[in-house]
């Protein structure tokens, strides 16, 4: 298998904590050999669906797990089934493996027989029934060899609701996605133009309809789940803007590394502020969510209405710096 002499040396990134299946694919593109992968995925604000109102609650999912248009072909897509044939012939062709299991049956996860939840991690090599794990996560960072009939039990198991996790509750179905090398080692890395790809596909996107839609609610109206506490609406909104965060989090990385390569460049940093500015508003409005939980008080209207000023504003800074930087000026 190649690069196997490398593995200790990948990248420990703590913004990629919570996205695991994100992780488990910019490993396996740096251990074949992709210097920066993370330039390859989708990074910035793309909401794949939101609902604002319906039944007071707020729901907002985001495109995960996605690469740029340059670079859509280089995992392919979930499959299911534990015909374990396939995954030892894909690993001896090169290519890496990312299995989904539940870290409630893997044994150097600090879940281990305690708590259930959906976990993506990387296959590279395979000796006798033992499989080489690569769970460059946060806090484990594990590297070693696991037995078939162990991760057999993590890739059938139903994830048991269990309250722990946001990742616990559906059964992981024994979905696995091959990462095809041969593209990935034949691919010609040009880091803007990789950049310019991101940055046009997430401009479009804030542009969309639903996106428009959701900032637009944010803009008009006070929603029901601030006004009136209701424990279901007021966990469908924790998780909204934790993900949120987590988007946020990654894109500031995203930014951080740019300047790395490309200092100097105009709309970058300021970007990257404003990233900052519009973080901090989601911080602050889902602490008070959670204290408003742990009360099981309705949100203060004025809160909403402080943060949604905040987000509207760097919303609009971000929109121009991206128009700024697509078009060169």
């Amino acid at each position: 298998m190649e690069n196997k002499n490398f593995f200790y040396n990948i990248d420990k990134i703590p913004e990629f904590r919570y996205l695991c299946d994100r992780n488990a694919e910019r490993v396996a593109l740096e251990i074949l050999g992709i210097s920066s992968p993370i330039f390859l995925t989708q990074s910035g604000l793309f909401i794949k669906e939101s609902t604002f109102f319906q039944d007071g609650s707020l729901f907002v999912d985001f495109f995960r797990d996605t690469f740029i248009n340059l670079a859509v072909n280089f995992i392919n897509k979930p499959s299911f089934g534990l015909d374990w044939n396939i995954i030892k012939e894909s690993i001896a062709n090169g290519c890496p493996v990312i299995i989904l299991v539940d870290v409630f049956y893997m044994p150097y996860k600090r879940h281990f027989h305690k708590d259930h939840a959906a976990h993506c991690i990387l296959l590279n090599d395979v000796l006798d029934d033992n499989y080489l794990v690569i769970d460059w996560y946060e806090p484990d960072y594990y590297i070693g060899y696991i037995e078939e009939k162990v991760l057999n039990l993590a890739r059938q198991s139903t994830n048991e609701k269990d309250g722990a996790s946001v990742y616990s509750g559906y059964p992981i179905k024994a979905t696995y996605k091959v990462v095809d090398a041969k593209r990935i080692c034949e691919f010609k890395f040009d880091f803007l133009k990789c950049i310019k790809d991101n940055f046009i596909n997430m401009y479009e996107q804030l542009l969309s309809n639903e996106t428009i839609a959701f900032f637009d609610k944010i803009k008009n109206d006070l929603p029901g789940w601030v006004q009136y506490y209701d424990s279901r609406y007021y966990f469908n909104a924790v998780k909204s803007f934790f993900f949120l965060e987590l988007e946020l989090n990654i894109f500031i990385y995203y930014l951080s590394e740019i300047a790395k390569i490309q200092t100097g460049v105009i709309g970058y940093m300021q970007m990257k502020e404003a990233t900052e500015q519009f973080r901090s508003g989601v911080l602050i409005i889902k602490n008070k969510l959670h204290r408003s939980i742990k009360k099981q008080v309705a949100l203060e209207a004025t809160s909403w209405k402080n943060y949604k000023t905040t987000m509207l504003e760097y919303y609009y800074k971000i929109l121009h710096l991206l128009k700024l930087v697509i078009s060169g000026g």
